[in-house]
């Protein structure tokens, strides 16, 4: 594995390429079923002001905007916002999305919720993840919520195996489209290597992904340091969280 964590956001893995491949599950059913998650762990009843981090092109804000919410998309994309505010339109929905880094997020006091969600937390080194933590608090009002969906750490290791590595394949178009992840984690730095290689439109090139795998207790330490209480510690699906869980999904408030 390649890939170390820097100071740069990982462009040449989120691209148009990312989204050809993840719809294949990341289907229309999925994202309702995902934003009616959403919708049920944050009790959003009502309206509220919603801020989407890392957004991606939209399939969760577009819908929770459906739903009545003012919820403002953030994805320092460009191409990611555009799809955004173009399914937003064909859908007849309002979303503010807008094309910006979330470690320069400046924003005070303007949301009811923060949402990261689908692996968007930990691509940084852990001052640069606990300083984002810091600007999300400063983004909420006073008891307002995070909701941060991340891998769980005790069943990739496992998934991993003795070699410590594992290899995930998508492919489309019969057979001639490849999305290939050589998958690792560097124990010493607690980072989740992807070495990824892309095969499309006759082109084949391999990009490379690094994120800091965070245990449920390390979370709660840096929601804590960063003036957060945290509500809960779940599982797929909003359940217990548990070795077998595929995400960690944790709620927390800010004081």
């Amino acid at each position: 594995m390649v890939a170390v964590l820097s100071d740069l956001a990982p462009l040449d893995v989120f691209d148009a390429d990312y989204l050809y491949f993840y719809e294949t599950f990341q289907t229309a059913a999925v994202n309702e079923v995902e934003t009616e998650l959403v919708a049920r762990l944050l009790d959003l009843e009502g309206t509220h002001d919603v801020l989407d981090a890392c957004c991606g092109a939209g399939r969760i804000a577009n819908r929770l905007a459906a739903r009545g919410h003012r919820v403002t998309g953030i994805d320092s994309n460009p191409l990611f916002c555009r799809l955004g505010r173009s399914e937003a339109a064909a859908a007849a929905v309002t979303v503010d999305y807008r094309c910006e880094d979330i470690r320069h997020l400046a924003d005070e006091a303007s949301f009811d919720v923060v949402l990261s969600w689908f692996s968007s937390f930990g691509y940084w080194d852990d001052r640069t993840n606990v300083d984002i933590l810091r600007r999300f608090r400063r983004a909420l009002r006073p008891g307002g919520q995070l909701l941060l969906d991340l891998p769980n750490p005790a069943l990739l290791m496992r998934q991993l195996g003795p070699g410590g590595e594992a290899v995930r394949r998508v492919r489309r178009a019969g057979e001639h489209d490849l999305m290939e992840d050589h998958i690792g984690v560097d124990l010493e730095s607690s980072e989740l290597q992807v070495s990824r290689r892309i095969v499309r439109n006759g082109a084949d090139r391999t990009v490379h992904l690094a994120c800091r795998l965070y245990t449920p207790s390390e979370l709660s330490a840096r929601l804590k340091r960063t003036r957060f209480g945290l509500t809960a510690i779940l599982g797929d699906d909003g359940h217990a969280l548990h070795a077998d869980s595929t995400r960690q999904l944790l709620l927390a408030t800010a004081i």
